[in-house]
């Protein structure tokens, strides 16, 4: 411990820069790494959020003290609460995965709130050709479990992404919703063009769950049906 480790105080800028450098190396000592989760949570504020947040970009072997320095990093992000909130919502935007910084969220916001970001997030990706589609599937996997009648307008895009796996939660997110039935002939006109029998199927499935009709599309569906499925007189989607 050296001079500047005995007179700085916790919450002093030069304390947080060291604390955040340690904890964002991840050579650093597990017991060191440890002592500067605990002294950010306890300086508080928007600086200390910015210094724990890079935490979620690494692994450390094992995999359970991973999972233990990240459980108890998004404990002291929720302790922090309001005043970390700029932090976590530019950590969400500018990080490659959702999944840690979304636990944060998820216990400082309203669902409301919640979805709203997601949204945010969902508006600045695009249904054409990434690389690196993961963090747009993370986005499109949350939104097809919560209920909003912002989530179906907002996915309908995706509909027709380039990846396989963003279409398939984009069909769950939208066909989920209350409002599905609004957007029903747009499903269908994605439904017809769709290459991945997952995805057909997928999309009847959740049809039959909401006991939704394709009306005068009947004809159009059935010349698409994946194996094992057939439409009732009623023009709502079966297995069998």
């Amino acid at each position: 411990m050296g001079l500047l480790d005995i007179f700085a105080k916790n919450d002093s800028p030069a304390s947080i820069k060291k604390h955040a450098a340690r904890l964002g190396n991840k050579r650093s000592q597990a017991q060191d790494r440890w002592d500067s989760i605990k002294a950010l949570r306890k300086a508080g504020g928007v600086a200390a959020a910015e210094g724990l947040l890079p935490r979620f970009d690494y692994k450390v072997d094992p995999s359970i003290s991973d999972r233990e320095e990240k459980d108890y990093v998004v404990e002291c992000l929720v302790h922090i609460g309001d005043a970390g909130l700029p932090a976590v919502r530019a950590f969400l935007h500018a990080s490659d995965s959702i999944a840690w910084p979304m636990r944060v969220l998820t216990q400082l916001l309203s669902e409301e709130a919640v979805v709203g970001e997601l949204l945010a997030l969902a508006s600045d990706m695009s249904a054409e050709y990434e690389r690196f589609p993961e963090k747009k599937i993370q986005v499109l996997a949350e939104l097809e479990e919560r209920r909003d009648p912002r989530i179906a307008p907002a996915v309908l895009p995706f509909l027709r992404d380039m990846n396989e796996t963003a279409r398939y939660h984009a069909v769950g997110a939208l066909l989920r919703q209350p409002e599905a039935a609004e957007f029903l002939d747009a499903v269908v006109d994605a439904f017809l063009e769709e290459e991945s029998a997952r995805i057909r199927a997928t999309v009847l499935d959740r049809l039959a769950e909401a006991s939704l009709s394709v009306g005068a599309r009947q004809a159009e569906l059935a010349t698409r049906l994946p194996s094992g499925y057939k439409l009732g007189a009623n023009g709502v989607p079966q297995r069998g």
